[in-house]
């Protein structure tokens, strides 16, 4: 086997030259194409027939691509003289636009009035009391139900205890990669 390296090697190599030389053969017969008035041979030695075929067409629509095409006239119709155009009605987007004028709004009215509002609770607040007033007052107070008084929390149920515990069993306990080795705490 050791013999039959070089022999191969230089098949190999005639076989490659031997086809880049029909290429350029076959170039070199392509590079002597016709004139343009001249028709393409039937058959070129080492050409496809298929291949000559698709060239003398191109060579056909390349021949009626140079004539310049005849451009159609277009005749526009003339209208007649007793019948009046069309004109539409139209009106331009360019003319002012007159729109009705906003009311006003002034803010410094409001806030006047505002303030002009809470100087007189402020007033109405800053009388001077009576006995009476203090009476009233504290009825009033006695009477409505005593917001600040918190009731005794609902106790939840054993579930959401449970579930409670666990977690925070989770959060306080040892991390999970550890739980598996002895506690040093416990000892």
């Amino acid at each position: 086997m050791e013999g039959l390296g070089f022999p191969l090697l230089v098949f190999i190599a005639w076989v490659v030259f031997s086809v880049i030389r029909g290429a350029a053969k076959a170039a070199g017969e392509l590079q002597k194409q016709p004139r343009a008035g001249d028709a393409l041979p039937k058959s070129l030695p080492g050409m496809n027939p298929d291949f000559l075929e698709m060239l003398r067409q191109l060579e056909r629509a390349s021949r009626s691509a140079e004539e310049p095409a005849p451009v159609p006239r277009r005749v526009a119709p003339v209208p007649a003289r007793d019948e009046p155009e069309f004109v539409e009605d139209v009106r331009s987007l360019e003319v002012d636009v007159h729109r009705a004028a906003r009311e006003e709004i002034s803010l410094d009215t409001a806030s006047e009035a505002a303030i002009q509002r809470r100087r007189e609770a402020a007033a109405r607040r800053d009388l001077p009391r009576s006995g009476a007033d203090h009476a009233a007052f504290d009825a009033r107070i006695r009477a409505e139900a005593d917001k600040a008084t918190a009731a005794p929390a609902a106790t939840p149920p054993a579930t959401a205890r449970l579930q409670h515990a666990l977690v925070w069993n989770e959060i306080l306990g040892r991390p999970v990669s550890l739980r598996d080795e002895p506690d040093p705490r416990s000892r």
